[in-house]
């Protein structure tokens, strides 16, 4: 079953040539082009808001949900009767010496299963195409998701984020996930000089700005210059060549 053209544009993993590099690329070109110079000569700041992994994701996919969403996407009804027929019925046993439970599932991608990422795609494509402020999208790659939001000031820009994460929680809760808020983290993307982070706040909690953030294995920093992140890189290797090196003059004293 193939439903690569029925998803979004900015939805990655789990699907073929679209890999981290392809998803980190999109959030640089995205946050680039807010910092750029505009003809009008109006510079705008960007924030990169980024929520660490969904706790369970594919196990929390609730199954009417993801049939509505393939129903939606007009797969042909006899693949949708086949995976109706799967999520109907089931049921998970408890077995141990003094008792027994029965509960019957309700949710969860097959896991292991070559369908299971599509069902999550299915469903979190959704996600990535709600209706956002001007100037803001989400990037998704399997169940991690940064969005990327654009302003001329950053009072503007503290009004589209609290506006754009409160939609997106809401979205999550109807549909059983959780968005963990002390997790969540806030980078703002600009070349001023002096600037003042807005106040982020969801429900009563504050999110704490970030001087660089980590997404998909990449540290991005205010300024996009990736310092940080060609830093951590280079001491990295740095260690794995002393290990190489180490492990070399093992072998060597070992054969003689």
């Amino acid at each position: 079953m193939s439903l690569e053209n029925g998803l979004s544009d900015n939805q990655f993993g789990f699907r073929k040539g679209r890999s981290t590099v392809h998803a980190i690329g999109l959030v640089v070109e995205k946050a680039g082009k807010a910092m750029a110079v505009e003809s009008s000569g109006t510079e705008k700041d960007s924030c990169c808001t980024r929520r660490n992994r969904y706790p369970k994701c594919l196990q929390s996919a609730r199954w009417h949900i993801i049939i509505d969403s393939l129903a939606r996407k007009k797969v042909p009804s006899y693949i949708l009767r086949l995976i109706v027929n799967y999520m109907s019925d089931r049921w998970i046993t408890y077995d141990t010496e003094t008792w027994s439970m029965c509960e019957q599932m309700t949710c969860g991608a097959p896991q292991g299963s070559r369908i299971g990422p599509l069902l999550w795609n299915v469903m979190y494509d959704d996600f990535l195409r709600m209706e956002l402020p001007e100037d803001t999208s989400i990037v998704g790659f399997a169940d991690d998701a940064i969005m990327v939001s654009a302003a001329a000031s950053v009072e503007v820009l503290g009004i589209k984020v609290n506006d754009s994460l409160s939609r997106a929680k809401r979205w999550m809760e109807c549909r059983g996930l959780q968005m963990v808020l002390d997790k969540t983290e806030a980078l703002l993307v600009t070349d001023r000089r002096s600037y003042q982070n807005p106040a982020i706040e969801i429900d009563g909690y504050r999110l704490e700005w970030k001087r660089q953030i980590t997404y998909l294995g990449v540290e991005l920093d205010r300024r996009l210059k990736f310092g940080a992140h060609i830093q951590r890189a280079t001491l990295g290797a740095i260690k794995c060549a002393q290990a190489c090196q180490d492990l070399c003059r093992t072998l060597e004293a070992t054969s003689i």
